[in-house]
């Protein structure tokens, strides 16, 4: 779960959806533009916290309480590369850095790659080993993510730090696991770009338009998500400048125990019997607000409340656990790095 927490909020990033305003009005024409300029020119910076709560109720003999709660901050640089002749975009994802405060029932770990002087810890090599991630995505120009590259070679340096978790990895981080986690990013849109509400207009969204998303993560021995994700488009928002447009979020999430073949590959040293996660409708939502100027995701901000029983079973033994989990994320780009990182290029 710690796993998916982290790349999942890394490679679902909002970042390379864009947006072009119509003449006048609120109606507004959701389309990815991609990128103008390639290289350095065209490159941006996001910054992602997530804030994650846990507080699980485990049934035994007796009853224990644990309550967990990760703070995480990923500074995340990206590149376009170039656009193909069949007007496909290649682009690079890099993490720069990231900042980590675990406290589990009172045990806490910490680490932060952007201090030099950063006291280390047991998991410092493998955090270390997620910051020199990169990736390269080819994405059509029907917004479908068509391959991402070098998941050989993350695998291979996070199984360096322990060498058991290498078919984990390979079960989790499949090609098409990393596909969809970077799909989300473009599954905001309405499709085509077209408002879903018809016939309104063939083009533009209009304030209170609104569209879904079904999302699909599958992660082997980890179990599959099942997002059902609402977009309402709520027009312009004054307060965050003249160039900024909203939508709002709510999201509906299942979760489902994976099969005993799939938890086999993992190599798991417990078994998940069966679950039965969901999220609350009234705390799962959110906002994005676009830069129109720009042709991005400005900002966003998202809330998800997960709750129900889980059953494990360790060595013929099944315990049940009660699991409350809330989550916040946060969202910032900008055209210019975090301040450590423009010491590090001098």
């Amino acid at each position: 779960m710690k796993l998916r927490s982290w790349l999942g909020g890394c490679l679902a990033l909002a970042g390379l959806l864009s947006v072009t305003a119509l003449a006048q009005g609120q109606a507004v024409d959701l389309k990815w533009k991609g990128f103008s300029e390639t290289g350095d020119k065209g490159k941006f910076y996001q910054t992602i916290t997530t804030k994650t709560t846990q507080e699980m109720e485990v049934k035994q003999q007796a009853t224990m309480k644990v309550k967990q709660v990760q703070e995480q901050i990923f500074y995340v640089e990206w590149t376009p590369v170039e656009k193909t002749k069949d007007d496909d975009w290649k682009i690079k994802q890099k993490i720069i850095g990231i900042k980590m405060d675990i406290d589990i029932g009172g045990n806490k770990i910490n680490f932060d790659s952007t201090d030099e002087k950063a006291a280390k810890n047991p998991l410092s090599e493998f955090f270390n080993t997620i910051k020199t991630a990169e990736f390269e995505l080819v994405v059509g120009k029907d917004l479908t993510v068509k391959s991402v590259s070098n998941r050989d070679e993350f695998i291979k340096k996070l199984a360096s730090t322990n060498a058991s978790l290498k078919p984990l990895l390979d079960a989790i981080l499949t090609d098409d696991a990393l596909k969809q986690m970077f799909q989300q990013a473009f599954d905001v849109l309405p499709p085509s770009g077209k408002s879903a509400i018809e016939p309104k207009t063939d083009k533009a969204a209009a304030k209170n338009d609104t569209w879904t998303q079904r999302r699909t993560l599958k992660l082997g021995p980890v179990g599959t998500y099942v997002s059902d994700v609402t977009y309402t488009y709520k027009g312009s928002d004054a307060k965050a400048g003249k160039e900024a447009y909203t939508i709002d979020v709510r999201t509906k999430l299942t979760y489902t125990a994976p099969s005993d073949d799939e938890q086999k590959k993992g190599g798991l040293p417990f078994r998940i019997k069966s679950a039965k996660l969901e999220s609350e409708d009234q705390s799962s939502t959110g906002t994005i607000t676009y830069n129109l100027g720009k042709g991005r995701i400005e900002k966003s901000d998202l809330n998800m409340k997960v709750s129900g029983p889980v059953t494990i079973e360790i060595g013929g033994t099944e315990t049940v656990v009660t699991l409350t989990q809330t989550q916040r994320s946060t969202l910032e780009t900008s055209d210019t790095p975090p301040a450590f990182h423009k010491t590090e290029k001098k």
